[in-house]
């Protein structure tokens, strides 16, 4: 104590005398040497702090550090994403500026429709979140045309080269460089989108695009905790230039512009291409190749132009007396089979309260949600793509009274059951990773709900050298021969088998929810964020339909998903202690996200207004309108 003491006494005398006026220190001056040593201490500390304080690149430390704050007491406060109202016409996107973009050219061109919206808001999608999406991906489309009581299908979505080996020595390959990259289907796709029931020039669509490309997007946290958690990406020299700090050698900082030079001149060489027949002909075709080549891609000229968009008529299908759900053939259809069983239960409002008098029954409705995704799930293993594997008897079956009633006679609501294979499980599929999502209605309520993907973040990470183009990999998402045990111990399914043509299985979804009676879109929605995103979108229709229509209040809530495989309750931080705790007693592993769960772009609509809300979760994303 007496060492503090007089440390302190030293303190003292040191400001006492005011050393910080002193014009000249001696270094030689026995008095002055302690006094010295505080200050450069103290400097020291206030540099420390500042720079501590500074310092918003993100951690992997501090991502795992957020899982050990406790679950809380009572819900969360809402967030400070605001609901904005629209009379006329709306667009959500992961991309504030996307959305202005698209909102722009369906207010300020008569001739402009839905459909030019969205190749706008696809492509724009593809420079602002390079990391999840581009011209080197693929896209699967919903869309709703009320005035004709239609539904469009446009499936872009990846496929396997003609070339691609049988079999697989090292899987490293499907998911890093050359070998990973599929053939794309999105370049393919906005061409005959285009030329199908597209009203504007392609010159018209792509100038604004140019102009945002040429000023530059922005470094997001999304885009910086991507970079963050995928270094490998670094090895390529174009994504080096665009992401690291010549001087300092470091990830550039949240909200530094970035100019993706060569995007700009593909753009601009993507508006001047006249030809009426492929995208692929001529000058583009060929850089593109040549670029493949470098990579030791072995997709050829003939894979690119020989790649067929599958445009066919959506489905509609009905989850209860009053609503209908248009859906793709595929993996989306788990969410109304779902929706069709949780229905059964007539949820209501206080099915989701979480104060005293009503959490026991706040947790029997996350657990029976729980337990119908993992039936649901079980099926996932028995999907394909059609064009290869007959799946109507899935399908048929999936959506059927027979697979609703088996899953309501099944379930326990005081305990789940011991095993997966309880749950009718024996194989699995690998999963999905980025995605993004954009959904969008015109005034005659015309709606388009698409997700597009390069796969993982930055897809194979690595560039076209004069296209600029970020490949995919999406050959990570079939299943192989000697791949049989996954990471789980399951099984792969045979399903998902590559093939020549073949299309992997994806979960994504995209969605709309129409009025029965009206034949009007109510709620047009998708999501990114890989095999999570059945369960977010089927847990915000069920909210929106039978629990509340505050799309904000459905927006912010926290998410939550099980796929049976892990045999694990997965949840957003939100979710109080009490319903956590509940659930551990019927029996369910749990374990919370270290950051967010998907991200959900989703306009509602009534007989006046279209409502929109931005997703919290992801900054830069937003919505605008007219």
């Amino acid at each position: 104590m007496a060492i503090i003491k007089r440390r302190s006494r030293r303190s003292k005398d040191f400001l006492d005398r005011k050393f910080f006026r002193q014009n000249k220190y001696h270094a030689n001056s026995e008095q002055h040497a302690p006094q010295w040593k505080i200050f450069c201490m103290l400097i020291f500390l206030m540099i420390l702090i500042v720079l501590l304080l500074k310092n918003d690149e993100p951690d992997h430390k501090e991502h795992i550090n957020k899982r050990n704050i406790p679950d809380p007491e009572k819900s969360l406060p809402p967030s400070s994403s605001q609901l904005y109202t629209f009379k006329h016409a709306a667009v959500s996107s992961d991309s504030q500026a996307c959305s202005d973009i698209a909102r722009n050219l369906l207010r300020e061109n008569e001739n402009g429709n839905i459909f030019d919206a969205t190749i706008s808001t696809l492509i724009c999608n593809g420079m602002t979140n390079i990391q999840s999406t581009g011209l080197f991906g693929g896209f699967l489309l919903t869309a709703y045309i009320p005035s004709e009581q239609k539904s469009v299908i446009i499936d872009a979505q990846m496929v396997s080269p003609k070339n691609f080996p049988l079999r697989v020595e090292n899987f490293d390959t499907v998911k890093h460089g050359g070998m990973a990259i599929a053939v794309p289907g999105f370049l393919k796709g906005i061409w005959e989108m285009h030329k199908k029931f597209a009203k504007l020039t392609w010159k018209e669509i792509l100038i604004p695009l140019i102009d945002l490309c040429k000023t530059g997007i922005i470094m997001t946290k999304h885009l910086r905790d991507s970079i963050d958690f995928n270094e490998r990406i670094l090895n390529d020299t174009y994504l080096r230039d665009l992401f690291i700090e010549r001087s300092s050698g470091k990830v550039k900082r949240i909200g530094t512009k970035i100019i993706l030079n060569k995007q700009c001149n593909f753009l601009e060489l993507l508006s001047n291409h006249n030809d009426t027949g492929d995208i692929f002909t001529g000058s583009i075709g060929e850089m593109i190749v040549n670029d493949l080549k470098q990579v030791n891609s072995i997709i050829t000229i003939d894979d690119l132009k020989s790649y067929n968009v599958k445009i066919y008529d959506g489905r509609i299908i009905d989850i209860n007396d009053n609503h209908a759900i248009v859906v793709p053939n595929s993996l989306a259809l788990l969410i109304p089979s779902i929706l069709k069983t949780l229905m059964r239960y007539n949820f209501n409002a206080s099915s989701w309260f979480e104060g005293e008098n009503f959490i026991n029954n706040t947790i029997l409705t996350h657990h029976r949600i729980i337990e119908t995704f993992k039936y649901a799930f079980a099926m996932r293993s028995r999907f394909g793509d059609p064009d290869f594997i007959d799946i109507s008897d899935v399908t048929d079956y999936l959506l059927s009274e027979k697979f609703t009633n088996y899953i309501l006679k099944s379930i326990n609501d005081t305990s789940v059951k011991p095993n997966i294979d309880d749950y009718g499980l024996n194989e699995t599929i690998p999963q999905n990773h980025g995605t993004s999502h954009i959904s969008i209605v015109t005034e005659n309520r015309d709606s388009v709900s698409v997700t597009s993907s390069i796969n993982y973040y930055f897809g194979a990470g690595i560039t076209g050298e004069k296209s600029g183009l970020i490949f995919n990999n999406g050959m990570d998402d079939f299943s192989f021969p000697g791949r049989d045990l996954n990471y789980f111990g399951l099984k792969e399914t045979a399903t998902n088998y590559q093939e020549a043509g073949k299309r992997a299985l994806s979960s994504i979804s995209p969605v709309i929810v129409i009025d029965k009676k009206t034949r009007m879109p109510q709620i047009i929605i998708g999501a990114a964020g890989g095999s999570k995103i059945s369960s977010a979108l089927t847990i915000a229709i069920l909210r929106f339909l039978c629990c509340s229509n505050d799309l904000k209040e459905i927006i912010d809530a926290p998410r939550f998903h099980h796929q049976l495989v892990p045999n694990i309750f997965e949840y957003e931080y939100g979710i109080t202690s009490n319903v956590i705790e509940g659930l551990m007693l019927k029996g369910h592993a749990t374990y919370r996200y270290r950051n967010r769960g998907t991200i959900i772009n989703a306009l509602a609509l009534d007989e006046r207004n279209v409502y929109a809300i931005s997703d919290y979760r992801k900054d830069h994303s937003g919505v605008a309108g007219f």
